[in-house]
């Protein structure tokens, strides 16, 4: 029984691994290209900003987001009970 219960945790700690991964890359890019887009709109077009911004705030809350780590956490486990 203990191997079991090995294999869950080492199982949880790779998705919570790979979940912090996936959210730093999507995060990054998405703030890197609202950024691109910000620098674009502020010099040429400014409805180019109606993209950018947006695209911006999503890359920020994707990447600081901390409660999806708390559900994967729930859901590996099982669910509340």
């Amino acid at each position: 029984m203990p191997f079991f219960s090995y294999f869950r945790i080492n199982r949880l700690n790779g998705l919570i691994e790979m979940n912090t991964l996936s959210r730093t890359i999507t995060g990054t890019l998405a703030m890197l290209l609202g950024l691109f887009l910000i620098v674009i709109g502020v010099s040429k077009e400014f409805e180019i900003l109606i993209y950018g911004i947006p695209i911006f705030i999503v890359g920020i809350f994707i990447l600081f987001n901390k409660k999806e780590d708390e559900i994967e956490k729930i859901k590996a486990k099982g669910g509340k009970k």
